[in-house]
């Protein structure tokens, strides 16, 4: 699995576009115009440069029927996640997904919409297990790639931990009983969750 990162506030916008905009496929440009914030713009471009540098091509992102990206002429997986101040890429020969977010949140006001009653008992007002659960269902929702997945009732995280700079936690799709593995890091005040099946 190769993890690429990149913080944003050290991109400026006009570079990026001097750099990467001339290489863009006309269809890329034509997406790319329709953006209207320079933070878009940026985590567009931002993502396009991390893959160009791994890489050494400017690779072209497409985007499957659930909306999950891939690369054309790439025998791999892609996710791609965004916070504010951070992008994130993750590649792999093997089905994966990440996430990432800032602690800043307050994710309690959040808990009933992806939580189930069990899991908000469990986690309490603990705001870093319940950024760690946000992630993991968001990361394991892309996995997934299914439509209309009910959080609080179809997705189930364990978090058995406090949560410290890098460690593991696992999740479960109910309706077919799927197992997930996550992997979480933190950097400064960001966490990054990867999920890929167990």
């Amino acid at each position: 699995m190769i993890l690429l990162l990149a913080h944003l506030p050290q991109f400026d916008l006009h570079v990026l576009e001097k750099k990467l905009l001339p290489l863009l496929t006309a269809e890329d440009r034509q997406v790319y115009s329709h953006f209207v914030s320079e933070k878009r713009k940026k985590e567009w471009l931002v993502v396009r440069l991390l893959l160009r540098d791994y890489l050494g091509r400017l690779p072209q992102i497409k985007y499957d029927s659930h909306g999950r990206p891939f690369l054309k002429d790439f025998d791999g997986y892609l996710s791609i996640s965004h916070s504010h101040d951070y992008a994130v890429v993750c590649l792999d020969r093997l089905p994966c997904a990440v996430d990432i977010d800032s602690l800043s949140r307050d994710y309690h006001k959040l808990a009933g919409r992806y939580l189930s009653a069990d899991e908000q008992a469990g986690f309490g007002r603990d705001n870093q297990k319940l950024a760690l659960a946000w992630m993991g269902k968001e990361a394991m929702f892309k996995l997934m790639g299914r439509e209309n997945v009910i959080f609080a009732q179809q997705l189930r995280v364990f978090i058995e931990q406090g949560i410290s700079k890098f460690g593991y936690f696992y999740g479960k799709y109910l309706p077919g009983n799927t197992r997930v593995k996550f992997t979480y890091y933190r950097i400064k005040n960001n966490l990054i969750v990867l999920a890929r099946y167990e």
